[in-house]
């Protein structure tokens, strides 16, 4: 009550009053959150559980003004997400792409499998059910999706949602870290071998080899008629021919002794060098001459979203690209890869051809630090209107709706996706990205936590918080470890990726922290990126449907 009367004592107007008590429960949010349990610090999330603290000394906001500032930080948040994960989300699919997402769909339908259980066996209310199955599964998006609905007609269910998910989230975080070790354990994991073991199976690391002509039988042949060099990720950058360097072409004709240098995917590039000859202790890039590379920066809006193959390099510009950067990962400049705003390709040529390609392109460092106002703003009037669209499912009584937590994840993923339509491009700065989404989302919990919070103590000391905590272990680690299980012994998946895929079933960035910091890979990074887009819109959905079953029967 102190606090309480402190601040009213100020006199302030309401939307002050507000925007005063909202910014003290951020601060305080934002600073629990950077206390370290060992690794793991539970980041942004503590804001929740500050607007919870606060909420026990009385300061709660104006209603509807938390409900307004509420969804427009849950806007900002998930579009910020579709725009980050949008560009690489289809692609996502290819090599093994398809069984991690069908893996993590195992996971989310257990979960929500065991949270209807929660409910008819275990007598939880179904506002309970929802925010246990949200806490568990760390995903603040799904809380909101489901609060949309139960908002219309049942304002206990939705601070019940709140209080049990602040119950079960601790669990839900602690609970993947849990699953690991226990895996690990079980497994009996050697680290080291795990990392060789993904490196030599990772197909997709990009290198550059020179390769000294050996073969008689190519001898003469032009590079086009050599059939291993025509695979599409597979690039020539310099050819040495009588120590003579040049810029090869498809018609270029080879012969023995000739060096020639390829760029692309590892075991493409052995493969290719089995065939051709062996590699060279010459390195052709290092060597002074008129044929040089650079990297070149996309900010050209009239190249985004045209594939290498439509840019016509070689005819055009007279240049080579080997390379192209997007999102700090390098990818094959094949002929199909896609070029967004903010790319960079590395490109031979001699250096007046480069400086003209350059031009074109943009290749202005500057213009990557400002944002684009316009697709924001019309991103998110698409995606409200999108998530209003009324989608009807066979079996269920009455249509579900993707929500504002759906609608702008599913548009900034498809317009992130095609890049550029007419002068717009959908393009933020990975600074801005960065901050739209912690600013989005500590809104979205500052205000969930306030609306909410007061009865959490009453409840959490009682038997009734107990059993929802109980409920949320077992959302957690029942799914994770029967997964984790399977791809481990069936699948053969690797254990370093079975962590990020765990990680990423419960869109849980402290927990990816904790895989990273198990080893020197990426394995754990890329499988939670495949499979974090499928996952936040499978988990946004079918909460929706839980609600509507519950409610269907009664």
């Amino acid at each position: 009550m102190f606090l309480e009367n402190l601040i009213n004592s100020l006199h302030l107007s309401s939307v002050a009053l507000n925007l005063l008590i909202l910014a003290l429960t951020i601060t305080l949010g934002l600073t629990l959150g950077r206390i370290r349990i060992g690794n793991i610090a539970i980041g942004v999330p503590g804001v929740l559980f500050a607007g919870i603290l606060l909420a026990q000394f009385g300061l709660k906001g104006s209603p509807e003004i938390l409900d307004f500032i509420r969804e427009f930080g849950l806007i900002i948040f998930v579009y910020a997400v579709g725009v980050q994960v949008g560009p690489r989300f289809f692609s996502n699919f290819k090599q093994n792409g398809i069984q991690l997402n069908m893996l993590a769909f195992v996971i989310v339908a257990l979960s929500v499998g065991i949270a209807f259980l929660a409910h008819y066996f275990g007598k939880l209310p179904l506002g309970a059910a929802v925010g246990v199955l949200s806490g568990a599964t760390t995903n603040t998006p799904s809380l909101g999706a489901a609060q949309q609905i139960l908002s219309q007609n049942n304002v206990e269910a939705v601070n019940a949602s709140t209080i049990a998910y602040a119950i079960a989230y601790p669990m839900g975080i602690f609970g993947i870290i849990l699953s690991m070790l226990t895996l690990k354990m079980l497994k009996k994991i050697n680290l080291a071998k795990a990392v060789e073991e993904y490196s030599q199976e990772n197909t997709s690391q990009v290198i550059g080899m020179n390769i000294v002509i050996e073969n008689k039988n190519l001898n003469g042949l032009q590079l086009k008629d050599i059939p291993d060099l025509n695979h599409t990720d597979i690039n020539f950058s310099r050819l040495m021919h009588a120590n003579e360097i040049i810029l090869p072409h498809k018609n270029t004709i080879v012969h023995v002794g000739d060096i020639l240098r390829v760029v692309g995917p590892k075991e493409n590039i052995k493969n290719l060098c089995l065939v051709m000859g062996s590699a060279s202790s010459i390195a052709l890039e290092e060597i002074d001459a008129d044929i040089t590379g650079r990297r070149v920066i996309v900010t050209n809006q009239k190249a985004v979203g045209k594939t290498v193959r439509e840019l016509n390099l070689r005819q055009s510009f007279k240049v080579t690209a080997t390379r192209i950067n997007h999102d700090d990962m390098d990818l094959p400049a094949s002929n199909n890869t896609i070029l967004y705003y903010g790319d960079s390709l590395w490109v031979v040529g001699e250096p007046e051809d480069l400086e003209n390609f350059a031009k074109f392109m943009g290749d202005s460092p500057e213009a990557l630090n400002h944002p684009f106002i316009l697709p924001l703003f019309i991103g998110m009037l698409l995606g409200i209107i999108v998530g209003q669209i009324p989608i009807y499912l066979p079996g269920l009584p009455s249509p579900i709706k993707i929500g504002l937590a759906g609608g702008p994840l599913i548009i900034a993923i498809l317009a992130s996706r095609l890049g550029r339509l007419g002068h717009i491009v959908w393009y933020l700065p990975t600074s801005a990205n960065l901050l739209m989404r912690k600013f989005g989302i500590s809104l979205f919990l500052a205000c969930v936590g306030l609306k909410s919070g007061a009865h959490f103590i009453e409840t959490v000391m009682t038997a009734q918080g107990l059993t929802w905590f109980l409920w949320g272990c077992a959302i957690t680690i029942i799914p994770l470890l029967c997964v984790g299980i399977y791809a481990l012994w069936k699948t053969k998946l690797n254990y370093l990726s079975v962590c990020g895929l765990l990680a990423g079933s419960l869109t849980d960035p402290p927990a990816l922290v904790f895989a990273n910091n198990l080893a020197n890979s990426n394995a754990q990074s890329v499988a939670y990126s495949t499979i974090y887009p499928f996952v936040m819109i499978l988990r946004i959905v079918s909460i929706q449907i839980l609600v509507i079953v519950i409610s269907m029967g009664g």
